[in-house]
């Protein structure tokens, strides 16, 4: 799972979140944030560690416009992708999760369903067999209070440093379970735009010629055919097969039939 699943609800994904909190860091400044990406550039987690340099409050900022948003849809909305990926879980007892998201958007829905479920966000978190899903938090935890709290600051992979760190580390927990979840199960992946180069490169290092793992995809209006093919080709030499869907609201649909 990655950011896009909780656009339902009026979240950002990577790029808006990173955008917000640059301006916020830059006091609404953008004349100095496009200053500056001038010579450090703009690739994923660099304006994280300017943050950091500035002595700018990210957490907290971060908690905020993780949680403190006006909603579009309504948690209980059993329309949103989230709602569906969770009466999917719901079908799939013992499921893996891999997540992107710092946030806990989806254990709050499996509670508000009564299912029990484990969430992994370090290498002394643990899981319980009887658990419908555990979660694996792979960039981290932040839920809503936990900024000041340094077991969720320090599980976040979320600049320059931490992103080199984890990655030059191929023994952590969290490249480990990528790594064997891409290489031995089947996985769907969802609100996730597979943008991140890191993410490719762990995907090209489990690919397995036995199995194939999913992707969904929204098809925007106006492009040309000829760009869907060459995108499903492109995302097929990652053992990715493209499910382009014409809404968002088409990937609960296919979940359902499952």
């Amino acid at each position: 799972m990655g950011a896009g699943i909780n656009k339902d609800y009026g979240a950002k994904d990577w790029q808006e979140l990173i955008s917000a909190l640059s301006e916020k860091s830059y006091d609404g400044g953008k004349s100095s944030l496009s200053q500056t990406k001038h010579y450090v550039g703009d690739d994923l987690f660099t304006p994280p560690a300017l943050f950091k340099t500035q002595g700018f409050n990210t957490y907290q900022s971060l908690v905020h416009e993780l949680y403190e948003f006006e909603t579009a849809k309504e948690f209980s909305d059993p329309n949103s992708t989230l709602y569906r990926c969770v009466e999917f879980i719901q079908h799939h007892p013992g499921i893996n999760v891999i997540t992107y998201n710092y946030d806990t958007n989806l254990e709050y829905l499996l509670k508000k369903k009564s299912l029990l479920y484990c969430s992994t966000y370090d290498d002394s978190s643990f899981s319980a067999e009887e658990a419908v899903a555990t979660i694996y938090h792979v960039h981290g935890l932040l839920p809503y209070g936990g900024a000041e709290q340094k077991r969720f600051t320090s599980s976040l992979i979320f600049n320059e440093s931490d992103y080199y760190y984890l990655y030059n580390n191929p023994y952590s927990w969290n490249v480990a379970k990528q790594l064997h979840d891409f290489k031995f199960n089947t996985c769907l992946f969802i609100g996730i735009s597979l943008k991140d180069p890191d993410m490719k490169r762990l995907l090209e290092l489990a690919r397995n010629p036995l199995k194939f793992n999913f992707i969904f995809l929204k098809r925007e209006k106006g492009y040309r055919e000829k760009v869907f093919a060459d995108i499903s080709s492109y995302f097929f030499t990652f053992d990715l097969i493209l499910i382009w869907v014409d809404e968002y609201s088409q990937i609960g649909e296919i979940l359902a039939c499952i």
